[in-house]
């Protein structure tokens, strides 16, 4: 048997959003095939587990509670990762109690972010971050990619993976969107109005997505249907309030995987830089993506698909000395945008699809 067969792999990503999980499964590949006959073990915070659920390189999910690897915590994953035996680990989110985790556990080849003073000295091999030397362009699925080929493996092209939903998961989203689109008729935009943010109606553009979503059905026509979690329900009700074209709110309607199959049903999709865009893009839904912010870095973080597109500010208005977008009072970067340059852009990534099309074949660039 070859040194490189039958190995067990773990990788650990317990920070981040749904993005950073989604375009870290390029990775899962060129690992598979350099150590054949392996098995892949995913350790992410719970929540995202619908992500690689049923994924065909991936044997196990360890599913960690608010990504926490702290006092008992640690205590409780140490014993089971040292009982599992692990021979490489790939560190892709780096922070210490990770770094300290895989050394502690006694897995041999341990691959992590060499930067960091405190602990970066626990891996055995170490990647420089491109992004952190000032690399505002490489993608992040190329950077990604450098921790495969730290271990020496060949990884030129990135391919995200993904399950796509069932029939039968795809069809009851049709029915879903009959039930409340009620007397709404095609074709189908999803828009969807939040960033993932714990953020006041006051603060956020109700205004800005409100005249985005008419402006969708105006020029394009059809309805929009409005997309979010049962946090950002608030926010999606008051844009659905303030519309005057016809609109359906399904947020809180529908979990990860639904929310995939749902898109399957939509002509095109419309997001701030955020997890339901890159789900859009990799699930091969027309999609442009919205980076209002100075500090969204769009070459780095855009969706990840065939038919993607972006949007920003000619000039940034802000007020703020620092772009945090954690920290932004007023996010007045979105007004600086014209909702019919957006429209112009959805209507140009979306023309080459027939109406109701499912698209399931469109898995890389």
């Amino acid at each position: 048997m070859s040194e490189f067969a039958g190995k067990r792999i773990l990788i650990l990503l317990l920070a981040g959003g749904l993005g950073d999980v989604l375009l870290s499964t390029v990775v899962l590949k060129p690992l598979k095939a350099f150590y054949s006959n392996s098995s892949i073990t995913m350790m992410v915070k719970a929540g995202m587990e619908a992500l690689i659920e049923d994924n065909e390189y991936v044997t196990e999910i360890l599913s960690v509670k608010d990504g926490n690897l702290k006092g008992e915590a640690f205590r409780k994953w140490l014993v089971q990762i040292k009982e599992r035996h692990f021979d490489v680990a790939l560190v892709l989110w780096n922070r210490c109690e990770e770094a300290r985790l895989v050394y502690e556990a006694g897995i041999p080849v341990r691959v992590g972010q060499g930067s960091r003073l405190f602990y970066s000295f626990l891996y055995t091999h170490k990647v420089t971050v491109r992004s952190e030397k000032g690399d505002t362009v490489t993608h992040w699925t190329d950077i990604m990619l450098d921790y495969v080929r730290a271990l020496g493996i060949p990884a030129s092209k990135a391919e995200v993976s993904i399950r796509f939903p069932s029939d039968e998961l795809f069809y009851d989203m049709q029915l879903l969107l009959r039930h409340y689109a009620k007397n709404a008729e095609g074709p189908f935009w999803g828009l969807h109005v939040s960033k993932g943010l714990k953020v006041s109606p006051e603060q956020w553009p109700i205004d800005f997505f409100a005249k985005l979503g008419d402006t969708i059905v105006e020029e394009l026509g059809g309805a929009v249907v409005l997309t979010g979690t049962s946090d950002d329900l608030p926010i999606v009700s008051l844009v659905a309030s303030k519309m005057k074209r016809p609109c359906v709110n399904l947020a809180g309607k529908t979990d990860l995987r639904e929310l995939a199959a749902l898109m399957c049903s939509l002509r095109g999709f419309v997001a701030p830089d955020t997890g339901p865009g890159h789900i859009a893009a990799v699930m091969g839904v027309p999609t442009v993506s919205i980076f209002a912010l100075k500090s969204d870095f769009p070459n780095r973080w855009k969706p990840f698909g065939v038919k993607v597109a972006v949007i920003t500010p000619e000039k940034f208005n802000c007020t703020q000395k620092k772009c945090v977008k954690e920290k932004c009072s007023e996010f007045i970067c979105y007004n600086a945008l014209d909702p019919k340059q957006i429209v112009a852009k959805l209507a140009g990534v979306s023309s080459f699809l027939p109406l109701n099309s499912r698209l399931t074949d469109i898995k890389s660039i």
